[in-house]
């Protein structure tokens, strides 16, 4: 009766956990279509990523870890293939998050090591025995803990300079609240394997059992990161201010000329939209992770390259009308 209980109770966090990864993913999609961002992209791949694990831990929870005629060390291996990529997914959203490229070249390595890892472990799973495994058991360990690192070591970085950035205390916790869940669900595939490598496979499934508390925890913080950062941000308010927009206006083209002709960066031509659709320099900030003194030096950079003294000149330049000749300066906030 209680393992029945405690198989039942498993079962349900399962689904909660798979039907809040599909709310997360439902809710990504939804913002996408208001407000594409970097951010969006990321969240909307680490979501389907996050999916993918949780549905096929379900599957090697109630297949007693045998997919098909695979063994339990093929099962893990396959498992461990899964968990690195989503480890690149999670340090693709981390530099999102972040709004860095100062660090392009640890998410290159990144990237190149966890391919390779991904390839070479899913190819060797699919065409050798399990023999093979245990032979090589000390280099599995050994490109597991470099793995392991690589996130570790991402993650660290990407918070640390969300920290710097001053970047709301929500942001900086939910960083570490998914690295925590991660670091602790790969243990656990650590401990299933080194079991199986030496004899005692009867502890697989204990810690097994608990990877779906790590998914679940991950899914509510990020649903409720999606909500707070991008949900929430997409449909503020059902009265926007309208853009005077002429017949055929193409927001995203006429960006991308002004961006060039005043020689805007990626981040000036971000916030010139979003100048553009009448945000406050608060509500930029939110929507960018950045401080209020980030966005009011990007504004004031704005202005000089564009030699406009106020968000009504950067709107006009954007509509291709000549700005105020003598506006009054405005003050920022």
């Amino acid at each position: 009766m209680t393992v029945t209980f405690i198989r039942e109770g498993v079962l349900f966090c399962y689904l909660f956990a798979i039907f809040l990864g599909i709310a997360g993913i439902t809710m990504v999609f939804l913002a996408g279509k208001r407000r594409p961002a970097p951010l969006n992209k990321a969240l909307k791949a680490f979501l389907i990523g996050m999916l993918v694990m949780s549905l096929y831990d379900l599957l090697l929870y109630y297949t007693g870890y045998v997919l098909g005629n695979i063994t339990d060390m093929l099962a893990l291996r396959i498992g461990s293939c899964v968990i690195a990529i989503l480890f690149y997914l999670w340090l693709h959203l981390g530099k999102s998050i972040a709004q860095t490229d100062e660090f392009s070249a640890l998410q290159k390595a990144a990237r190149t090591y966890i391919l390779i890892y991904a390839l070479l472990w899913f190819g060797s799973t699919i065409l050798f025995t399990v023999n093979y495994f245990y032979a090589l058991r000390w280099l599995l360990l050994v490109t597991d803990i470099i793995l392991l690192l690589i996130m570790l070591i991402g993650s660290v970085v990407y918070a640390s300079k969300c920290v710097l950035d001053h970047k709301p205390k929500g942001t900086i916790y939910y960083m570490v609240i998914v690295t925590a869940m991660l670091v602790w669900n790969y243990a656990s595939y650590f401990w299933g394997e080194a079991s199986v490598y030496w004899g005692n496979s009867k502890f697989i499934r204990e810690p097994l059992d608990l990877t779906i508390i790590f998914w679940f925890v991950v899914n509510i913080a990020t649903v409720i990161f999606i909500y707070k950062n991008d949900f929430s941000q997409a449909f503020a308010s059902s009265e926007e201010r309208p853009e005077p927009r002429q017949k055929g206006f193409d927001l995203d083209k006429r960006l991308d000329e002004v961006a060039k002709d005043f020689e805007l960066t990626g981040r000036e031509k971000d916030l010139s939209r979003l100048i553009y659709e009448g945000k406050s320099n608060g509500e930029i900030a939110k929507l960018l992770f950045i401080s209020e003194s980030t966005v009011k030096t990007h504004v004031y950079n704005i202005f000089r390259k564009m030699d406009v003294k106020n968000r009504i000149g950067v709107t006009y330049i954007i509509r291709g009308e000549n700005p105020d000749p003598a506006p009054k300066e405005e003050k920022e906030e």
